[in-house]
């Protein structure tokens, strides 16, 4: 199972695998960052102003029902696609992703 934290204080959210070998970062924008491993597989994402960017209030970040995330390579790219479920909504998430990462991988959380 992935991990999931949420800092309420700072608006920051975390996505991680359980077990990784972090190598570096990559800024998608100035609030998404993927972290991978050595070969490239995604093994986190980091949501700065995470309820600005889904348009949520932050105490529903705190334990949100399911997180789903994955990279898909597109003819355009690859694209990181992320759904959230709340209790009576869900939110999506689509942003383009520098050819830097494998497009094979995804992260899920549930609560």
């Amino acid at each position: 199972m992935d991990k999931y934290d949420y800092d309420i204080d700072v608006d920051a959210l975390v996505i991680r695998k359980s077990v990784y070998d972090y190598a570096y970062s990559i800024d998608v924008t100035s609030e998404i960052i993927l972290d991978v491993d050595s070969n490239k597989n995604l093994i986190g994402i980091e949501f700065l102003d995470a309820s600005k960017i889904l348009d949520v209030e932050p105490e529903l970040l705190i334990n949100p029902k399911k997180i789903f995330a994955k990279l898909v390579s597109t003819d355009e790219g690859i694209i990181l696609t992320m759904k959230f479920e709340f209790d009576s909504f869900t939110r999506e998430v689509d942003t383009p992703v520098d050819n830097l990462v494998s497009s094979k991988d995804s992260l899920m959380v549930t609560a």
